[in-house]
């Protein structure tokens, strides 16, 4: 989920955009036959130095394009299927980041570990806390969420990623569901004690991936699932 990137990236690229693109074709074909019927003139002069301009900029754009193509090669790991000359056409810009190959999540994790919080009223018997967004109930079909960034389904897919000491704000969270925090509450899509303060809060991590066709139609499962293990230790009140 890229959120609201990519409305950020149209509204960038739309601020690049000339004037003269916004008019319509029919509009952009009666002038240019206007121009080319006035010889000479200066229309026709204005028409030469715009031909002149949009020259100079294609010829200033074309060793970037080819030095952004080359990273994006690069990135797929075949940096052998580029030209020396281009390559060393990037290498000389690098030093002014004037190109990337878009490195938002370019190199993407090959698995999904997801933590899944608890709570307990008697040490025994483990209820989990329904996220709105991020998965848990295998049978749950992912949702759509763009361009929303629900914060707390995001900081905990991150957080599986990594340790729970280096997560302490989870920890916190943990803390604020023994007390039945309603605003913490909130951030859950159920709340599994119905207002009550658990005596125990946990957190247990999971290996999720998809279930393929077959697995689906008979069980319904959008997601498979293996536990992993405990993920913090259990905090108690």
């Amino acid at each position: 989920n890229y959120t609201y990137f990519n409305l950020l990236t149209v509204v960038l690229c739309l601020s690049l955009l000339d004037d003269d693109v916004f008019e319509s074709v029919q509009k952009r074909i009666r002038r240019s036959r206007t121009l080319v019927a006035r010889w000479p003139g200066e229309p026709l002069r204005w028409n030469v130095l715009r031909v002149l301009r949009v020259t100079l900029a294609a010829l200033l754009a074309l060793p970037l394009a080819a030095a952004g193509g080359a990273q994006m090669i690069a990135r797929f790991g075949r940096p052998d299927l580029v030209p020396p000359l281009v390559m060393r056409v990037a290498d000389a810009i690098e030093p002014w980041h004037l190109t990337s190959s878009y490195g938002l999540f370019a190199a993407m994790t090959k698995h999904r570990p997801e933590i899944i919080l608890e709570g307990s009223e008697d040490g025994t018997t483990w209820k989990p806390y329904p996220m709105r967004w991020k998965p848990d109930d295998p049978a749950r079909m992912p949702q759509f969420v763009e361009p929303h960034q629900p914060r707390l389904d995001w900081q905990m897919w991150f957080a599986a990623l990594g340790d729970w000491r280096h997560n302490p704000w989870l920890v916190e969270v943990e803390r604020r569901l023994l007390d039945a925090s309603p605003p913490v509450l909130a951030l859950f899509a159920d709340d599994p004690f119905d207002g009550r303060k658990p005596r125990q809060v946990r957190a247990m991590l999971y290996e999720y991936e998809f279930t393929d066709l077959p697995t689906w139609q008979e069980t319904g499962n959008w997601w498979k699932r293996r536990l992993v293990g405990p993920y913090s230790p259990p905090v108690t009140r």
